[in-house]
């Protein structure tokens, strides 16, 4: 018996945290709002997982907005350009997206303006001639519906997607 007391470890209660305050949080927000552009959604998130009631919340979501560290515009516009620049989404699933952050139809639409329509299509073509590259299949009805599903899978419009299959 008191080998087996030996061997039990024995447990200390961890320190339990002190909550944040309302000032804490806004701290921690706008440092962080201040290092990257944010949805006002996520940092409403953000300040309830560190504890914030949703009044407060709001309240520090509404102060970071006045203070302009968030702001729906500038965020929509560099989501845009990164996911169309760098991940080639075209703008159904851009729009999709933005719609999930709780941006403004407008603000998306502001956003999508911004895209050139010329490098637009220039993207898809590049999209279109990797995948078909990828493609083994010989039967053209398969590779155009291959290409068709990649392609709108990206958020490119069906309409302009199979124009550019037709074309290629």
């Amino acid at each position: 018996i008191q080998r087996l007391f030996r061997q039990t470890p024995i447990y200390i209660m961890p320190k339990m945290k002190q909550p944040l305050s309302e000032e804490e949080i806004y701290q921690r927000l706008s440092r962080r709002c201040a290092m990257c552009e944010y949805a006002p959604r996520d940092i409403r998130q953000k300040a309830l997982q560190l504890g914030a009631t949703r009044s407060t919340a709001d309240q520090i979501t509404n102060r970071l907005i006045d203070e302009n560290f968030i702001n729906e515009q500038r965020y929509a516009r560099s989501f845009t350009h990164d996911k169309f620049t760098f991940s080639h989404w075209g703008k159904n699933k851009i729009i999709v997206s933005l719609k999930q952050k709780g941006i403004s139809t407008g603000v998306i639409n502001n956003a999508l303006a911004t895209i050139d329509p010329e490098q637009y299509l220039e993207t898809l073509k590049n999209i279109l001639t990797q995948k078909s590259r990828q493609i083994k299949d010989e039967d053209p009805f398969v590779r155009q519906r291959k290409l068709a599903s990649h392609a709108i899978a990206k958020g490119f419009e069906p309409e302009i997607v199979f124009n550019a299959i037709e074309r290629q």
